[in-house]
């Protein structure tokens, strides 16, 4: 019911509606993208390169994007639950 102003001035509703959200889409991306390097007819140390630094970089937007309870700043408690 908030407007996309009050959303974006919140870090908790911001993070939920657009960080979180974004970030998981990049890296389904970016994962899907390293599948089809995969697949590539190339020498293998540069098909294995390549894919392990796609899947490098989408694992650590995962991580980020994950809203984690240590993570106050978004809502947690600021302690393990």
């Amino acid at each position: 019911n908030l407007g996309f102003g009050e959303v974006m001035k919140n870090n908790v509703y911001r993070f939920y509606a657009v960080e979180h959200i974004f970030g998981m889409l990049v890296a389904i991306v970016l994962i899907t993208i390293s599948r089809g390097v995969a697949k590539k007819n190339i020498p293998d140390v540069l098909k294995h390169k390549r894919t392990f630094w796609f899947i490098l970089v989408a694992l650590l937007i995962i991580l980020a994007t994950i809203p984690w309870p240590f993570r106050a700043a978004i809502g947690g408690t600021g302690h393990w639950i």
